[in-house]
């Protein structure tokens, strides 16, 4: 990316192949354009056709809806030997988990991976890896099925912005050793959720549901109308319609 320290990235180039860029709104046009360097005429707002998924109910037999809440971790790629998922791969949580009848399924980074002891996760009966191995044996998108937590635990990711749609909690792990850096000044202040830094944190925020999701509503919506211009399942028509404008 144009933006880190050490990059790569060859400016003549850029996009110059691409003729157009989805974009979710102007706020994402211009975060994203930070770090390609495109022609800013070639972004159409349409919104994702992936996030149509997120109001369709997709029947599948993966997740365990016998549970009060379902959880879903979704954290960035890890730093070098930094290991952000131990935190949940933790008998502890695991009790915890339990006693209060949620779940919660741990959405690996594709390239984290072959870094998770399944036989760990394997001895816990309230925590599950949600790996791409497993989504492809059933032919399920992750998106297919995002819509059926109740809440979403990530660090940086931008998926928290797809979640924001469904209107439901976010909580935010603190990574002291991100170094890829931010387009956002203050990132603390800007997440539309509360950042927790260990275990008992986690599970304060968690014993809390109710008050965490009232306490950051207003700045979830206000996030979203920042980077959603559109809040529907009409972003695969809006895509198709342009499609036909330009042929």
């Amino acid at each position: 990316l144009v933006m880190t320290d050490k990059n790569n990235f060859r400016y003549k180039d850029g996009w110059r192949k691409i003729d157009y860029i989805l974009s979710y709104s102007q706020t994402n046009s211009t975060l994203i354009n930070s770090c390609m360097l495109a022609n800013g005429n070639k972004y159409i707002i349409t919104g994702a056709p992936r996030n149509d998924f997120l109001f369709i109910n997709k029947e599948n037999n993966l997740i365990d809806n016998n549970f009060v809440k379902k959880i879903l971790v979704a954290i960035t790629m890890n730093e070098k030997n930094n290991f952000k998922y131990d935190i949940f791969a933790n008998q502890n949580l695991n009790n915890f988990l339990a006693e209060n009848n949620f779940v919660m399924y741990v959405k690996p980074h594709p390239h984290d991976e072959h870094k998770f002891n399944k036989k760990v996760f394997s001895n816990f009966k309230n925590i599950f890896i949600l790996s791409d191995e497993v989504l492809s044996e059933k032919e399920i998108d992750l998106y297919q099925i995002l819509n059926q937590f109740d809440l979403l635990i990530t660090d940086y990711s931008s998926i928290f912005f797809d979640f924001l749609l469904l209107d439901r909690p976010i909580l935010f792990l603190k990574d002291e050793t991100f170094q890829r850096g931010f387009l956002i000044e203050d990132m603390e202040s800007f997440v539309p959720g509360p950042i927790f830094n260990n275990l008992n944190e986690l599970k304060n925020y968690l014993s809390d549901l109710e008050g965490a999701n009232e306490k950051f509503k207003k700045k979830r919506d206000y996030v979203k109308k920042q980077f959603h211009r559109y809040k529907d399942d009409k972003s695969s028509v809006r895509l198709e319609n342009f499609i036909k404008s330009i042929i």
